[in-house]
């Protein structure tokens, strides 16, 4: 089966080089890799270059560059329309801070010759540890093996392989069928908090998402361009509360608020021992939201 890749960058230069250098070595060598590039010109004009190496060196391989305004929800949408015009199977998502190992997108492929399978993603390597068991306990859980909770949390599956509630953003891979009738939702603005949450949701109504944990990834996050302090809360208060607007059987505004609650004292407890004044303020805006019941995702709305 033929496989599109799609990569959203935003001035990451060097992790854009290293992402492409790992998608070059896969063993299932893919159709088209489109980058969508978001970055300023000095940046745009470097990833240029990455690519045209890239190109030449991966002849096989149709790169596509394309520019395209900031905005992760609207740059994998633009990818999509250009990958799909090939004629591909499935499309592989890469985080432009991801390495993906060279056995990664052939793993993922396996999947797909389930027909039931419209969603499937591997391991990521970097994380060694499921999350702490007072975590679980806290935010109640969609259903006992779900790596979601009502409250919009999520956290990433089981080690083992197992049919899941939903992907995450790093290195998912959608079905051509799901993308031709989904969208990302291009409300969730800036790097698009929670938009994985939300596409998984609607594509799991149409087939069965999978986590395979032999397939195997590093997300090495880069600082560059990441939304921290008040902005961050911001944008995590208004794409949960939007998870409880359009998905009101599994998150509600009451589970949203005491999410935002647990997670604002937890943040303020954990920044004053480490003196780490971002924290620190990303969780008094959680609890203030909470505190006043400002959730509405029109409350905070990212311009």
């Amino acid at each position: 089966m033929a496989v599109g890749v799609i990569v959203c960058t935003l001035n990451r230069a060097g992790e854009l080089r290293d992402c492409l250098g790992a998608i070059r070595q896969q063993t299932l060598t893919p159709h088209v890799v489109a980058i969508v590039d978001a970055s300023g010109p000095a940046t745009f004009d470097a990833n240029a270059e990455t690519i045209a190496h890239c190109a030449k060196a991966s002849s096989s391989i149709e790169f596509v560059h394309l520019s395209a305004p900031e905005g992760l929800t609207h740059q994998r949408n633009l990818g999509v329309s250009v990958v799909m015009r090939a004629e591909v199977a499935w499309v592989q998502f890469v985080d432009d801070d991801v390495i993906l190992s060279a056995d990664y997108i052939e793993r993922i492929g396996r999947q797909f010759e389930d027909r039931a399978v419209i969603g499937a993603e591997g391991r990521d390597d970097n994380l060694r540890t499921q999350p702490r068991r007072v975590f679980r306990l806290l935010y109640p859980r969609l259903n006992r093996l779900s790596g979601l909770s009502k409250t919009g949390h999520n956290w990433f599956p089981v080690q083992r392989s197992a049919v899941v509630d939903w992907l995450s953003g790093c290195a998912p891979a959608y079905r051509r069928d799901a993308l031709a009738e989904l969208a990302f939702d291009e409300r969730r603005t800036g790097n698009g908090t929670g938009e994985d949450v939300d596409f998984s949701f609607r594509a799991r109504r149409l087939g069965e998402l999978r986590h395979d944990s032999d397939a195997v990834y590093q997300h090495r996050p880069s600082p560059i361009n990441r939304a921290r302090g008040a902005d961050l809360a911001r944008d995590v208060i208004t794409h949960r509360a939007r998870l409880a607007t359009d998905f009101p059987r599994s998150f509600t505004p009451g589970w949203v608020r005491y999410g935002l609650l647990v997670e604002g004292v937890w943040c303020v407890a954990v920044a004053s021992c480490r003196r780490n004044r971002q924290r620190r303020t990303y969780g008094i805006v959680l609890l203030r939201s909470a505190v006043a019941r400002r959730v509405s995702p029109h409350e905070h709305a990212v311009q």
